[in-house]
C-alpha cells in the first residue's frame, strides 16, 4: 500500500491515542481501597472495564437499546456494585470513574504524530466512546482533528461493518482510500472487512494479564506500526 493511495485515515483512540489504563484503573482502585476490607481493588476495575463493553455488544446485537458510552460505564458501574458485596459504591463515586474518561491522557508520542499525519492527511475519529468525552481528552491533551466521528453519531457501534461503512462515507472519500489505525486487532481487522485499508499500532500497555498480545507483523491488515511515530514514517510524514 502506498501512502498516495490515501486520503483519510480513521482513528480509534481508546488504547491507541490515549492511554485508558493509565487515565482511569488507578482512579477506580483507590476508590475500591478506600472501602477497606479485602476486596480486590484491580480486578474490579478490571470488571468495571470489560462490563461496560459487553454492553456495548448488547447493544450492537440489538440486546439492548442504543445508548452512549457514558451512559452504558453508569449502568455496567451499578451492576459491579451489585456484584461485589461491600463496595458500595456511590453515585459521587460513579460520576468520578466517569469523569476519567473525559480526562484521559495521550501516549507519549500522539501529539506529535498526529501533527505529522495531519500535514499530508485527513485525520478524523471513529470512536465508541461519546463526542463529549474524546472533545474533553483532546484539547486537555492539545490534539487537533480534522473531525471526530463518534458512534452514537452514526447509531451502530464498532466492530460492525456498518459503522466503519457510514464513518467513511461522512468523510467524503471512498472505503479504500480510507485507513482505519487501531491498537485493537479486531476493530483494525472489521475496518478491511468493511472495504477500508487498515493499520495495526502495537500498544504493549493495552493489554491485561490475560489477554493474547498480537505479535508483529500481524495478518489481515495493510500495516503494522510500533508506534504512532512508526506509522507517521511509513506514511511519509
Amino acid at each position: 500500500m502506498r501512502p498516495e493511495d490515501i486520503d483519510a485515515l480513521l482513528f480509534d483512540v481508546g488504547g491507541t491515542v490515549f492511554d485508558w489504563r493509565t487515565g482511569t484503573m488507578p482512579l477506580v482502585e483507590d476508590i475500591v481501597r478506600a472501602r477497606g476490607g479485602s476486596l480486590d481493588a484491580a480486578a474490579i476495575a478490571r470488571d468495571w472495564h470489560r462490563t461496560g463493553f459487553a454492553m456495548m455488544d448488547e447493544v450492537r446485537i440489538a440486546d439492548r437499546p442504543f445508548c452512549h458510552m457514558d451512559e452504558l460505564r453508569r449502568i455496567a458501574a451499578r451492576k459491579v456494585n451489585e456484584r461485589h458485596p461491600g463496595l458500595d459504591l456511590t453515585e459521587a463515586d460513579m460520576e468520578r470513574m466517569n469523569a476519567a474518561w473525559h480526562e484521559l491522557p495521550p501516549f507519549s508520542d500522539s501529539v506529535e504524530a498526529l501533527r505529522r499525519l495531519r500535514s499530508r492527511f485527513k485525520v478524523v475519529v471513529m470512536t465508541v466512546q461519546r463526542f463529549g468525552t474524546i472533545l474533553d481528552a483532546s484539547k486537555q491533551a492539545g490534539i487537533v482533528w480534522d473531525g471526530i466521528l463518534s458512534c452514537e453519531f452514526l447509531g451502530v457501534y464498532k466492530p460492525s461493518l456498518e459503522s466503519y461503512r457510514r464513518g467513511a462515507a461522512l468523510v467524503g472519500a471512498p472505503r479504500e482510500r480510507c485507513l482505519m489505525v487501531g491498537a485493537h486487532i479486531g476493530d483494525a481487522r472489521a475496518g478491511r472487512l468493511a472495504g477500508l485499508k487498515a493499520a495495526f499500532i502495537m500498544r504493549d500497555t493495552e493489554y491485561g494479564p490475560k489477554d493474547e498480545i498480537p505479535k508483529l507483523p500481524a495478518s489481515g491488515v495493510d500495516m503494522n506500526a510500533t508506534s504512532l511515530a512508526d506509522l507517521a514514517d511509513q506514511l511519509g510524514c
